[in-house]
């Protein structure tokens, strides 16, 4: 499952980075943004 912002994949690569590197791998290194914006 990719990276849904940049904020989320900073605090993988902090709290858990065995996820954060098999997630990289299925990134498309597309532009992210820096915070997903809430609902409502």
């Amino acid at each position: 499952m990719p990276f849904k912002s940049a904020a989320q994949r900073r605090y993988l690569h902090a709290k858990h980075p065995t996820i954060a590197k098999r997630w990289e791998k299925e990134e498309h290194k597309k532009s992210k943004p820096k915070r997903k914006k809430k609902k409502g």
